[in-house]
């Protein structure tokens, strides 16, 4: 197989295999939260990790084919670290919290593969995994401390209303790490709440120009459907001029 054909394999796997990638990422980050913020029985915690292992399965599986169709696989596991620290994520079992930091990266570099050209998806996507993944951050270091957010339905609440920029004040965190999540929030709603701003500002500007485009077409395919209708005209009286002129001359010369 010569570069080429790999290079377009290649584009063609990762382009099919974008939104599958990005769903099982998400699930991944839900298996990895679930022991942490529900109470689980033995054969439960075994029902999830025998998933976890299953979508680990189908993360080296889509490392592999990549590497393999790669011209330079050196140098796409250096330019792809996340996939390989995903991969390696049997050796990093008790660390859970490490586990979901490791496919952050992928997860955020997908979503923005998918939805790059739909802002309002982009931003409800955005939010919802952002007030998701607070809310466990916060509800895992906040949770026998003096803090207010006692259950994680606390801290989605508090992770609701803080990236909102609401803030209702019933619910707030105590640790220094809490505290670091609720600015990251906070600045997050500012910042998603300017790129919504600005979406549907400029589906109106688009709307406005699409409008004066459509009547500059219109009033420039009236013009340019008279102007040959015209010479058409013009041409047609020529050819009578010259055919008159053709007959008066054959008849002198007659006579």
């Amino acid at each position: 197989m010569n570069p080429k054909q790999r290079a377009k394999l290649l584009a063609a796997f990762e382009s099919k295999t974008e939104v599958p990638m990005l769903i099982l990422s998400l699930i991944y980050v839900l298996l990895a939260l679930i022991p942490d913020v529900a109470q689980l029985d033995q054969e439960e915690r075994h029902f999830i990790n025998q998933l976890i292992w299953l979508v680990w399965g189908v993360f080296a599986t889509e490392l592999a084919i990549k590497v393999l169709l790669s011209q330079q696989r050196g140098r796409y596991l250096m330019q792809n670290w996340p996939d390989v620290l995903i991969v390696a994520m049997p050796f990093l079992r008790p660390l859970r919290f490490i586990r979901i930091l490791f496919i952050l990266p992928r997860t955020w570099r997908q979503t923005k593969a998918v939805l790059r050209q739909k802002t309002l998806s982009f931003i409800g996507l955005t939010s919802l995994l952002t007030v998701m993944l607070s809310s466990a951050f916060v509800y895992l270091v906040e949770r026998g401390s003096d803090s207010p957010i006692e259950d994680y339905s606390d801290a989605l609440w508090w992770a609701m209303t803080t990236i909102t920029t609401v803030g209702y004040g019933d619910m707030y965190p105590v640790t220094a790490f809490g505290r670091g999540v609720a600015v990251f929030l906070m600045l997050t709603g500012i910042t998603l709440f300017g790129l919504l701003t600005a979406s549907v500002a400029s589906f109106f500007v688009d709307d406005n120009q699409q409008q004066r485009l459509d009547s500059q077409h219109q009033h420039s395919h009236r013009k340019h459907g008279q102007q040959p209708r015209s010479q058409f005209h013009l041409a047609r009286f020529r050819q009578q001029l010259k055919e008159k002129h053709h007959l008066h001359h054959s008849h002198d010369k007659h006579r």
